[in-house]
């Protein structure tokens, strides 16, 4: 089983994700001590493997609490906790064994460069490009991820340009550390050298959680109904440019192909959880999951998701100016206990509305309200 818990450690999410990925289904409307027990079900004739993936809660209890939970498996059943705080590794268990993982060593770094500045199998002939690119190597110490966006941003640049980035942009960046700050500073260089329309397209990807599958077609009609999407000569169809871009941002990896056709048409795609820190980063207060839990200042959103477990309809309505929402994404889950006329009536300039598999009954006389809604392109249907 494999579960991403990331920023959030809530327990009813992470026993709901743990039961689904167990093959579980129907389990949206159940209390926790219904989980619980379905848990305990599923979990006591197996020995199992589950893995809690990027974890950042630091409070011991709330992770004593769900490990008694987890109990139930035969013997030599196992949890693995991946995550980039050590402290956070320390409390999880003291009889856990922590395994502190390392860049590339020898010449994996500079293959893995290679293959992304140069293309598969293909070799510089310029000896002084060679050079270069050793050094710009050593500043992303051994990273995968750094190594890949970088190596990506310099293919097909000039030697000229490798060279400007090397002594001009790269120094600015300080080595990478086991905090995590070198690499983010690695990956927004990258970003920053993106075009503004790729950019924009990069960030409205954080109104989904991590670890989430990216539909291309429905992330392709998103962009476009927000006017990301930028035609040369004004004749283009826009959802074939869209599907360049998204095609730009996997060959630099700031994007990663989840599912494939038969024919190699990308199907689905995934966000490695740096680039979802990143985009996060990069959106500022535009783009935001939505999860009521205080201390932040939401009037400036403009996009904007909420997942059911964290919602409430009064704290909805208080905190966002609806009157400024281009986007209203709700992810998953039975939205019946909101009152959709209320919402849309003041959320007039919405020109997104992404139900994502959800529950929701909506009246003929709510949709009518936002008048900026059209039907997807049918080329993409």
């Amino acid at each position: 089983m494999w579960v991403c818990v990331s920023d959030v450690f809530d327990v009813n999410s992470i026993i709901k994700d743990i039961l689904k990925s167990a093959g579980c289904q129907d389990l949206e409307n159940k209390t926790l001590d219904e989980l619980l027990n379905l848990l305990r079900e599923t979990l006591s004739t197996k020995k199992y493997l589950l893995i809690l993936d990027d974890l950042w809660n630091e409070d011991r209890n709330k992770w004593l609490k769900l490990g008694d939970w987890l109990e139930g498996g035969e013997r030599g059943s196992k949890v693995l906790v991946t995550t980039r705080s050590l402290r956070v590794a320390e409390v999880t268990d003291a009889r856990s064994v922590i395994h502190v993982l390392r860049g590339l060593s020898e010449d994996k770094p500079w293959n893995l460069f290679k293959k992304m500045a140069f293309g598969d199998g293909a070799e510089s002939s310029d000896p002084g490009l060679e050079v270069i690119g050793r050094d710009i190597v050593k500043k992303c110490a051994g990273v995968p991820l750094a190594i890949r966006t970088v190596g990506g941003l310099l293919y097909g640049k000039t030697k000229d340009e490798w060279l400007r980035y090397k002594v001009r942009e790269l120094p600015e960046i300080r080595e990478i550390d086991e905090a995590d700050d070198g690499i983010m500073q690695v990956l927004k260089f990258s970003y920053d050298h993106l075009r503004s329309s790729l950019k924009h397209c990069f960030a409205y990807c954080s109104l989904f959680p991590k670890d989430y599958v990216y539909d291309k077609k429905m992330v392709i009609h998103l962009w476009v109904a927000q006017g990301f999407i930028e035609s040369p000569n004004g004749e283009d169809n826009l959802e074939e440019v869209a599907d360049m871009y998204l095609s730009e941002l996997l060959c630099r990896s700031f994007l990663d192909v989840d599912e494939k056709g038969v024919d190699g048409e990308v199907w689905t795609f995934k966000m490695h959880d740096l680039m979802h820190d990143l985009a996060q980063k990069v959106a500022g207060g535009e783009c935001k999951i939505v999860n009521f839990k205080g201390g932040h200042n939401d009037r400036g959103i403009r996009h904007a998701s909420f997942i059911l477990e964290f919602f409430s309809e009064e704290k909805m309505m208080s905190p966002l100016d609806l009157h400024k929402l281009r986007t209203l994404i709700f992810l998953g889950g039975s939205w019946h206990v909101l009152n959709f006329d209320r919402v849309f009536s003041r959320g007039k300039h919405c020109r997104v509305l992404h139900l994502d598999y959800a529950d929701i009954h909506l009246p003929l006389s709510s949709i009518e309200k936002l008048k900026h809604l059209s039907e997807p392109p049918t080329t993409l249907e």
